[in-house]
């Protein structure tokens, strides 16, 4: 169970109970205290563009790879990433260099013949 923060509560309390000073001065505080401590959460920057996929497996393939992922404590993206990687690897030894075509971006004034 998640630990509440008392003046948080305080401020949500009072506020509700209608001494919005008082719960101003709490929020304040509040926000001061943890403001400086919490971490940033949002998208951090990559380095490597990514993109989300989504695709089916086995039940049991995926048991394995979420129990190693747990015990040698790594994203399962990172063990996808790096399988990936490796059968790539070995299909360019064997067959040469993958060629990665450009998309060819559309002109919506030639689709739509405006």
């Amino acid at each position: 169970m998640k630990n509440i923060n008392q003046s948080s509560m305080d401020a949500l309390l009072n506020g509700l109970t209608g001494n919005h000073s008082e719960a101003e001065e709490t929020t304040n505080t509040a926000k001061n205290n943890t403001t400086a401590d919490a971490p940033r959460r949002g998208r951090k920057k990559s380095e490597v563009k990514s993109e989300r996929i989504c695709t089916i497996i086995s039940a049991e393939l995926m048991n394995k790879v979420r129990t190693i992922a747990d015990k040698e404590n790594i994203a399962i993206k990172d063990i996808f990433t790096k399988g990936l990687s490796l059968l790539i690897n070995a299909y360019e030894e064997k067959h040469g260099p993958v060629r990665v075509k450009q998309p060819k971006k559309g002109d919506v004034e030639s689709v739509f013949d405006l």
